[in-house]
């Protein structure tokens, strides 16, 4: 039996959906959800968080109207694939922490530690680096992740 993985992803998937950042990026974004549908794991998201208010946004995009309808209804709707988490379920960090990460990514780690999740993918290279130092976050950057994860089985 394949154990399940919880991965906190930053806004870069939802970036890499719209077509922000060129069409390999979105396709990859793409084999991204469909892997994910197949396996066991799970991504995690804060209710209400940056992260959620772009994947409602990413609907009101027509030309990427289909791609946003498979993450909501295949994805962020099934409890087996979305670990969904209320405001009241996140700790609030520890001040030296809290004081060493950009307030805008501080909803990723509160994420992260609720949900004990297997890692944290970003692509933010500085963040990397900052949470690396602290040693309690597996931090993960999107291309080497994806690279591993996409990799047939």
């Amino acid at each position: 039996m394949v154990s399940s993985r919880c991965f906190v992803v930053n806004e870069w998937l939802l970036h890499d959906l719209r077509g922000d950042n060129a069409q390999e990026a979105q396709d990859e974004a793409i084999k991204f959800l469909q892997r994910l549908k197949e396996k066991c794991d799970q991504i995690v998201v804060l209710h209400g968080s940056s992260w959620m208010q772009k994947a409602y946004d990413l609907m009101s995009c027509t030309n990427v109207r289909a791609l946003s309808k498979y993450l909501h209804l295949a994805i962020l709707r099934d409890i087996e694939k979305c670990r969904l988490l209320e405001q009241s379920e996140v700790r609030v960090l520890p001040d030296h922490v809290r004081e060493s990460v950009p307030e805008e990514d501080v909803y990723l780690l509160e994420s992260y530690y609720a949900a004990n999740a297997n890692a944290l993918v970003t692509t933010d290279q500085k963040l990397r680096d900052l949470l690396s130092s602290h040693g309690s976050v597996a931090v993960r950057l999107r291309d080497e992740f994806l690279r591993e994860y996409l990799e047939p089985e």
